[in-house]
């Protein structure tokens, strides 16, 4: 019995968990009310998202619509919904509807707005009432808002849970963040640098650097091109399970498996 109590402490001393590492205030792994936490000019725009959402319309307001507005619904209406093969609403046919066979539709109980936003803050909103309000498994990916940070970042959140974060560099020295980022893992990088020497016409040498590291608790691939405007560099940030699950699907067979 005296042995026994030992069992899971000892269980846990030899493998210990491994913390998290943070990326501009962000995990792998993250739920979307931590992403919230620590994005509040994202998190103030739910609200004003919901509030902004436009409300389906009914047959009389979809019979008060001028010509163009009627028109351009239909268009609307045709490439989102009634093109779809999964369509449950009753058409016999393949265009646009009319006035008339929008207000049926509406009547069906088709859910027919007009978003008159910006496509960027249709897009924003959508992504951020998503994330909001369901553990969706369909992946929901947001930018950071524009000044908001040193550096553009993409969130993609999957089961509302934070799977993969995309930031673009642009003027930053790639040895700077090469030991930012070792630092942060604690693991050193396995670095490949390309360049490509200057034709007999004098063309620009062009330098391609690639650096990735492997933890147990993720996978980042760093990549710098100095060939475009500015330089540009990319990070790639996935969880650990993510990657070997990717490894596996993509491992060469050697010649006698």
């Amino acid at each position: 019995m005296t042995s026994r109590r030992f069992i899971v402490p000892l269980m846990l001393a030899v493998c210990p968990a491994f913390s998290q590492t943070v990326f501009m205030g962000h995990h792998i792994g993250e739920s979307a009310s931590q992403f919230f936490a620590a994005e509040p000019g994202l998190e103030s725009r739910v609200d004003s998202c919901r509030v902004s959402e436009p409300k389906p319309m009914t047959a009389e307001q979809i019979h008060a619509l001028s010509k163009q507005d009627a028109y351009a619904l239909g268009q609307q209406v045709f490439a989102t919904v009634l093109s779809s093969p999964d369509t449950k609403y009753r058409v016999k046919w393949k265009r646009p509807p009319n006035r008339d066979e929008l207000e049926d539709l509406a009547k069906q109980g088709m859910p027919i707005v007009i978003d008159k936003r910006m496509p960027d803050v249709t897009s924003l909103c959508h992504s951020l009432l998503s994330l909001a309000t369901s553990a969706s498994s369909s992946p929901v990916v947001i930018q950071s808002l524009p000044n908001s940070r040193p550096r553009p970042i993409i969130w993609h959140f999957r089961n509302a849970a934070l799977f993969q974060m995309d930031i673009d560099f642009h003027g930053a020295d790639f040895g700077e963040v090469v030991r930012d980022l070792s630092a942060k893992t604690d693991t050193h990088p396995n670095e490949n640098k390309e360049v490509d020497t200057p034709n007999l016409y004098g063309a620009t040498l062009r330098v391609y650097r690639r650096a990735t590291w492997l933890t147990p608790e993720l996978y980042a691939l760093l990549e710098d091109d100095e060939g475009t405007v500015d330089g540009q560099m990319h990070l790639s940030v996935i969880s650990r399970a993510a990657y070997d699950t990717w490894a596996k699907a993509h491992a060469k067979k050697g010649s006698l498996d």
